[in-house]
């Protein structure tokens, strides 16, 4: 028999290192919070007036010549 060399502990990935996992948390924690600030900033920003964007849609609609109801 021919004797072949086997491998036994095969390793596919190296150790974490616990610096960079704590790094990498930070960075996504850092990320999710901007997203929020910047969602709870958008979402107050826009409150002020429902139909603050439609002003120039309708006044557009109305030069062409369509009715209240086709507007």
């Amino acid at each position: 028999m021919r004797g072949f060399l086997l491998q036994q502990d095969i390793q596919f990935f190296a150790q974490p290192d616990p610096s960079q996992t704590r790094i990498v948390l930070i960075v996504f924690g850092a990320l999710v919070v901007v997203g929020l600030v910047a969602a709870v900033a958008n979402n107050r920003r826009g409150k002020g007036g429902g139909r603050a964007g439609s002003g120039g849609l309708n006044r557009q609609a109305r030069n062409l010549g369509f009715t209240s109801d086709q507007r």
